[in-house]
């Protein structure tokens, strides 16, 4: 089993944050590149892999704007 970033939150956390039910439009976002925060690309197996920046995305939730770099 992988072991977690602690650096980094999942689309199903940033839904739990955001007051959302379902994590699927946050992948979405992701995947698409329109999310503001975070990326996400497919592994040689086609799976999906998400990194988002946990603290950038929590100041993000907290105040609604981008966090400058």
């Amino acid at each position: 089993m992988k072991k977690k970033n602690p650096a980094l939150i999942t689309p199903e956390e940033m839904a739990r944050v955001l007051g959302k039910t379902n994590p699927e439009s946050i992948r979405s976002a992701l995947r698409r590149g329109t999310y503001p925060i975070g990326m996400a690309y497919q592994t040689g197996s086609d799976k999906w892999v998400y990194d988002v920046p946990r603290a950038p995305f929590e100041e993000f939730a907290r105040t609604g704007r981008v966090p400058k770099e």
